[in-house]
């Protein structure tokens, strides 16, 4: 049975949502999906526009913090041997599938 959507809709009809899908908005609190259901369209697009506005305040607060700058940076210094010497393993394995390539063994 195909999954219910607009596109497979009959006319007047109004495809149910899956009951075997996940809810991707669970973790929501409820309060906000209600208010929001409860919305206008306008005030809808407002709380968008807000919430846009958030995103782009937490993302500059992220890129000017100094204490995440100097962990992430103690982060790549400590894990640059890892980082290197996994590099140079996979150059060696690819040389070795070359070779067998060249051979043709592989």
């Amino acid at each position: 049975m195909p999954r219910p959507s607009i596109a497979n809709a009959q006319a007047g009809e109004v495809p149910q949502s899956d009951p075997n899908a996940k809810d991707q908005f669970k973790d929501l609190d409820s309060e906000f999906k209600d208010a929001v259901a409860q919305s206008s369209p306008e005030d809808i697009y407002k709380r968008i526009s807000d919430l846009t506005k958030d995103q782009e305040d937490l993302a500059t607060a992220k890129k000017e913090d100094q204490d995440l700058a100097n962990i992430l940076e103690k982060k790549r210094t400590a894990e640059a041997p890892y980082k290197e010497a996994n590099k140079g393993l996979k150059m060696k394995v690819k040389f070795c599938l070359r070779v067998l390539s060249d051979q043709g063994k592989v």
